[in-house]
């Protein structure tokens, strides 16, 4: 039976193999003219656009499930997928008829195709294509698996770097492309440097590195970085397991070397984008391809910086003036996805003209099983009534609840599990024409299950206990809570309790509050008080925060720690008061929980112990605590955050700015300006532009007209970024110097400065320049042109989730 099932699933695999291939090549065309279409946008958008692809011809083996039919295909691969099953002997037969040959009811009797001279008689061609399909799918994924393998060595092997110098400017680049951590490990056998890994990401670098001068190693982080918080491995991996499926479609490699080249030209943007200059990063990237020359690693599963296969077309889009470089918005990109996804949901719908009657007539009968073969017109033409999925509703749920009447424990067990996933599958198949008309079957079936799951939690046996419990929690039904709270508070297995603290925790019902309380203040089960804990702040109901407020108190670290996120998380007022308590009292990572929870509930009540934190011997605490400021936006925090740009860490001081920008106080404006006129971090400096342009106060000019000198561009642009917000009645002089600046992105935010002062006399001249990029940003300017408004994002915004395993 197992070679007969085997042969029948390579018959069904071999009746779809051509049809995948054209859709394949229709989505893959689509996206490889969208993307010429898009050249002259940014790579970020043509990226969106292969992945997107790359994705849908992933999905489409899966489009049958579409309900809607759209016979357009050539008729030929219908008729080919009937002549192979009119080749094979007929095995089913017509209620109503048991013919020998039950096909000439109603279809029409096709000839086998002859045997060709040189195709041997007893090889099955449709078997033979699907293996060759097979084998050389499991190759290439034999290959990209041996080449993982290959780099995981490489990291396992290589020096993990704690070089203070190293390590300091990976952290801060993290922070600039709000990037995961990433290891940095120094290998011999690598000569590249090149990203791996997606869950816990690592940046390999050659063991020359520490030779490289500072501008290179600079770049190099922030390539790489860049690839680490765009996710590129994980993309590429798509791709290769896209490539592995259609192995057979030459677009599916072109959307590879396309999807590969366009992320390479992202972070190159991502670089540029940080102030460094375009010819200086490209001499960089250039000297490294001479020296250095190929990557020893398969570039199917790591992310060299430079391969000379794509490094003319990189080098070119680096020096090429005028090039958008910046990543789409969430509507362009929504837009973007939205429309490739339509297109491959309508592929996926299309079938051969004969589709709708050969795939009725096509599907074989299981052994043992007389099955009509009868496909008349109109059942072909005409869909099922909706009232059939009626009757399958009174039947879906009863079964199960049936055999928890079974003595045997395991049976009870899956009927536990198998009668709320019936209630779901039921509620699922309701159509809007029958909604109302099945809602009420669909609650009686929800009912039966409730009711039958509440006996099984007097079940002798805990596994079977366990099982109710679960299928309780996924079912969000009063009377699941009340049983649940019940098993909660009177069970005597531990586990059993855990388990019903978890899925009251799912659920999120209020009504659960106090019972849950009362099993994180006095349960005798440690496990069951820290998920009764993190229960309560997935629930989220003011009424626990008293108790919460106790359990900061708890002898146990991790109920402390839970409950202190809980609090966070409910963002009630009156958690205040315990919380800073906790910030002024708790051991370190107590004290940096605290001070996230406060941020998180946005009280101006909290701005006293926070100011406090400020002095904080932890780093990490001050700068949440920073954080917490910006976030509750209070001008009585100035003074204190006034005091922390001071600090002797730059990221501290970093977030002080932020959080200063966040506040728009005008008292904010003085010790901004100092900062940017003298602070040694650019970053900071950059920031404090920053906020000074959302104050947007006139006492600011001097200090950012002074910035636009600044020799760090990224300062430049975002002090003539600022100078724009501001709106002064007259451009400074250095603004319009800027105008012929190395750097693009300082040149363009001059330029929209200039437009917001409407300082028509310095934009002029451009109107009549040669290049036509530049005639159409003036032109740009002097209507308003879009904000290229500089975004930092608050650091560190710490989210502890504690997930309890069940």
């Amino acid at each position: 039976m197992a070679i007969d099932e085997l042969s029948s699933a390579l018959q069904i695999a071999g009746r779809y193999l051509p049809e995948l291939a054209l859709k394949s090549t229709l989505v893959l065309g689509v996206a490889g003219v969208l993307a010429f279409l898009l050249r002259r946008r940014s790579a970020a958008v043509r990226h969106i656009v292969w992945t997107t692809a790359v994705a849908g011809v992933l999905a489409l083996p899966f489009t049958h499930l579409i309900p809607v039919r759209i016979a357009v295909l050539p008729a030929s691969l219908a008729g080919a997928q009937v002549a192979r099953d009119d080749a094979a002997p007929a095995v089913s037969q017509t209620v109503e008829e048991a013919a020998p040959s039950p096909r000439t009811v109603a279809e029409p009797v096709r000839e086998a195709p002859a045997a060709s001279a040189w195709w041997p008689a007893d090889v099955d061609r449709t078997t033979l294509m699907v293996g060759v399909w097979l084998l050389v799918a499991s190759v290439l994924v034999l290959r990209v698996l041996a080449g993982t393998a290959m780099v995981w060595w490489l990291a396992r092997s290589g020096e993990r770097m704690v070089d203070g110098e190293w390590t300091a400017a990976a952290d801060r680049i993290s922070r600039t492309f709000d990037a995961p951590s990433a290891r940095l490990i120094r290998t011999r056998w690598s000569e590249m440097p090149m990203t791996w890994g997606f869950i816990r990401p690592v940046v390999l670098l050659p063991a020359d590195c520490d030779e490289w001068p500072a501008e290179r190693r600079d770049v190099v982080l922030r390539h790489e970085l860049a690839h680490v918080a765009r996710r590129d491995v994980a993309t590429l991996a798509l791709a290769q397991l896209a490539c592995a499926v259609h192995w057979f479609n030459p677009l599916a490699w072109l959307a590879l070397h396309q999807l590969r080249a366009e992320a390479e030209r992202c972070c190159d943007d991502a670089v540029l984008s940080t102030g460094t200059r375009a010819s200086a990063y490209a001499a960089h990237l250039l000297e490294m391809v001479r020296l250095i020359g190929r990557a020893r690693v398969p570039a199917a599963v790591a992310l060299p910086m430079a391969q000379r296969s794509t490094f003319e077309g990189r080098l070119l889009a680096i020096l090429e003036p005028g090039v958008e470089r910046g990543t789409p918005g969430r509507a362009r990109t929504a837009l973007t996805m939205g429309g490739l996804l339509a297109v491959v949901a309508a592929v996926g719908a299309m079938r051969p003209v004969e589709a709708i009657t050969a795939d009725l007539a096509a599907i074989p009968a299981a052994p043992g099983r007389v099955e009509a073969r009868v496909v008349s017109a109109k059942v072909a033409e005409k869909p099922p009534a909706a009232p059939a999925v009626l009757s399958v509703l009174p039947r879906s749920v009863p079964a199960p609840i049936a055999a928890l009447k079974d003595a045997s424990a395991p049976a009870i067990q899956q009927a536990a599990s198998a009668a709320a996933q019936a209630a779901a599958d039921a509620q699922a198949a309701v159509t809007p024409q029958v909604e109302a008309k099945a809602q009420a079957t669909v609650t009686q079936s929800s009912a039966g299950a409730v009711v039958a799951l509440v006996a099984a939690l007097r079940d002798a046996d805990g596994t079977v206990r366990l099982s109710a419990i679960r299928a309780l929690g996924s079912l969000h039904d009063p009377r699941a809570v009340q049983a649940l709270i019940e098993a909660l508070r009177t069970d005597s297995d531990a586990t059993v309790r855990n388990t019903a603290a978890w899925a009251l925790g799912e659920i999120e019902s209020r009504a659960a509050t106090a019972a849950l309380v009362q099993a994180m203040a006095s349960d005798r089960s440690i496990e069951v008080r820290r998920t009764a804990t993190w229960a309560l702040g997935q629930i989220e109901d003011p009424a626990a925060v008293d108790g919460l407020a106790r359990a900061v108190r708890d002898p146990d670290t991790e109920v402390r720690e839970t409950a202190v996120w809980a609090l966070g998380e409910i963002e009630s007022r009156t958690a205040v008061p315990a919380l800073s308590s906790v910030l002024r009292e708790g051991d370190v990572a107590m004290r940096r929980l605290a001070a996230w929870a406060l941020g998180q509930i946005e009280a101006a009540e909290a701005v006293p112990a926070l100011a406090a934190a400020l002095r904080d011997s932890d780093r990490e605490v001050r700068e949440t605590a920073v954080w917490a400021l910006g976030e509750i936006e209070s001008a009585d925090a100035v003074p204190a955050l006034t005091t922390v740009l001071g600090d002797s860490d730059p990221r501290v001081r970093n977030q002080a700015a932020w959080a200063l920008g966040q506040i728009e106080a005008e008292s904010g404006v003085a010790p901004l300006s100092r900062v940017l006129q003298g602070d040694s971090d650019a970053s900071v400096r950059q920031t404090a532009a920053w906020a000074l342009g959302e104050i947007e106060r006139e006492s600011a000019m001097p200090a950012l007209t002074a910035a636009l000198r600044d020799r760090v561009p990224a300062v430049r642009a975002t002090a003539a970024w600022a100078i724009g917000q501001v709106e002064p009645d007259r451009a400074p002089a250095e603004l319009s110097a800027l105008l012929r600046d190395d750097d693009q992105s300082v040149r363009a935010n001059a330029l929209w400065a200039l437009g917001q002062t409407r300082d028509v006399a310095a934009i002029e001249p451009l109107l009549r320049d040669p290049n036509p990029e530049v005639r159409r940003a003036a032109a740009r300017a002097l209507g308003g042109g879009p904000d290229p408004r500089p975004r930092p994002r608050p650091q560190p915004r710490p989210r502890p989730r504690p997930r309890p395993m069940n």
